[in-house]
């Protein structure tokens, strides 16, 4: 059928025309590039321009879930239902039916590309693999394949989500580190920027090295490093090292980075590895980090002039004190800080003795803190005077607090504490606030003390960090509908008339 267009006055026929057809051939790759490996290879019945377009792929998905059908993807849902032999069996056979389809698609590939000229961007594999099971040498030959073609990044899974017997620390596929050299010298031309490791064993030979040489970020999860000095043997060729990121791995001991290791890291961050005993930082360029554990148990050294911003998420026992038992331990190690977040998960109620009068070092340089309490029973605040007295310059502090289950009788936290003027706080919010008097008094509190205040914000939302610099919110507490909000409304209007600026209040989740 034919249309008209119109330019300048004149009307023109045009004929039909495929006008996506006629674009280059790097955009029809970056627009295959969102779509599903199986989708892509359905383009090629198209047309003839069409036919042969998902042969030069930007991203390399290899997974289950493009590769098999509906049946073979769920066997290992099912197969709790067979017996051991039939259940080892219908894998095993899944397994097959997987690498043949992947190396066929790949044969494809390279008979259209021998010459490498094409360039992949991603490669992506989540696949369950075992130490010396099927598929180890395949596994190699698809990285090789993606290094020819001067891959940019690689997410490597090497169990599946919904697999019902994930493989054991013993079991975990040990990761081929010498396919990154798998030509003499080809880590000179190498593209490898980021890589991202998941559930396999990392035990890097010094003779492999300077295949890490030119990532820039490292994401290690759930990875067993098979000994504490095989991190250490990474980090030594990590040159280029910008962002690293260690979670939930196994048997690392102690972590040490100084000179001449990762002279160009930025960002760490340190996720629940549970044996880690010992933490030893020597660098003048790390920038921010991030530590999630029982911070009592490891020692700690910190020679870091340079960073500015720190996340400690830890859990204790009690709240008595234990967390700031901790901001004051990072006050003396980490005296340059600017921004803070101390989240301490206390799963006891204790009562508050003398916390209020302690002495606490202080943080000279800190402007922005965030801190997140939660308490099975009952918030305590009486660490909120050691806050204002030990950070004389902060301009923002973020309060998330939360709450599973409140006594009928309310603890009045600010009973316990004193006067404490600040002339330099401006903004403060509140989030996960439920309308219980202890946290109405606290939100008092600092109204009363905090002299420049210019804005307070209150949202009955509680906030979860997920790390990496990302939150969620959760829906708002039915105790905040109940009447919270009008209460705490109340009360800080009538305390606001008494000040000497006006103080701009936000309510977030209007009713």
């Amino acid at each position: 059928m034919q249309r008209k267009k119109q330019k300048e006055g004149v009307v023109e026929e045009v004929g039909d025309q495929d006008y996506l057809t006629a674009l280059p051939a790097p955009i029809l790759c970056n627009i295959l590039s969102f779509l599903s490996t199986r989708e892509a290879v359905k383009t090629s019945v198209l047309s003839s321009t069409w036919r042969n377009v998902w042969k030069t792929p930007n991203n390399l998905v290899l997974d289950a879930h493009n590769f098999l059908n509906p049946q073979q993807d769920a066997v290992t849902n099912i197969s709790h239902h067979s017996s051991a032999t039939s259940s080892f069996k219908l894998k095993c056979d899944r397994t097959w039916a997987f690498l043949n389809r992947v190396n066929l698609y790949l044969l494809r590939l390279s008979q259209f590309d021998p010459n490498f000229r094409s360039k992949i961007e991603n490669l992506s594999i989540c696949f369950t693999f075992r130490r010396g099971g099927h598929g180890c040498y395949d596994l190699a030959q698809w990285i090789g394949f993606a290094l020819d073609r001067k891959v940019d990044k690689i997410d490597l899974c090497f169990s599946e989500s919904h697999e019902l017997s994930a493989p054991s620390h013993g079991a975990l596929l040990l990761f081929p580190c010498e396919v990154l050299l798998n030509k003499e010298f080809a880590f000179v031309n190498s593209c490898l920027k980021h890589v991202r490791l998941a559930h396999c064993a990392l035990a890097p030979h010094p003779a492999f090295n300077p295949g890490f040489a030119t990532i820039t970020t490292l994401d290690l999860h759930k990875v067993d490093l098979v000994g504490g000095e095989q991190v250490q043997v990474l980090l030594a060729s990590c040159h280029s090292l910008e962002w690293l990121r260690l979670s939930k791995c196994h048997n690392m001991g102690y972590l040490k980075i100084e000179y001449p290791s990762c002279q160009k890291l930025r960002h760490l961050s340190v996720n629940r590895c549970h044996k880690l005993k010992a933490l030893v930082l020597r660098s003048s360029s790390l920038e921010s980090m991030e530590y999630t554990g029982t911070w009592y148990m490891i020692e700690t050294m910190f020679d870091t002039p340079n960073l500015k911003s720190y996340s400690c998420r830890m859990v204790l026992g009690s709240d008595q004190g234990g967390e700031m038992s901790q901001y004051s331990r990072l006050a003396i190690e980490l005296p340059q800080l600017q921004t803070l977040f101390l989240e301490c998960k206390c799963m006891l109620y204790v009562p508050v003795n003398t916390m209020a009068n302690s002495i606490v070092a202080t943080f000279p340089n800190l402007r922005h803190l965030i801190i997140t309490k939660e308490a099975v029973h009952q918030q305590n605040f009486c660490w909120i005077e050691i806050v204002l007295k030990g950070c004389p310059i902060l301009t923002r502090l973020d309060l998330n607090i939360w709450t599973h289950m409140k006594f009928d009788v309310e603890f009045m936290a600010t009973s316990w504490l004193q006067a404490c003027p600040h002339s330099n706080l401006k903004e403060v919010t509140i989030t996960g606030i439920r309308g219980h008097e202890s946290e109405i008094e606290i939100a008092v509190y600092l109204l009363q003390n905090a002299r420049e205040l210019q804005k307070m914000i209150i949202d009955p939302r509680r906030r979860v960090y997920l790390g990496n610099g990302k939150w969620s919110s959760s829906q708002v507490c039915q105790t905040w509908n109940n009447g919270g909000r009008q209460r705490l409304h109340h009360l800080l209007y009538q305390q606001a008339q008494h000040l000497s600026s006006p103080v701009k209040f936000f309510f977030c989740c209007q009713p």
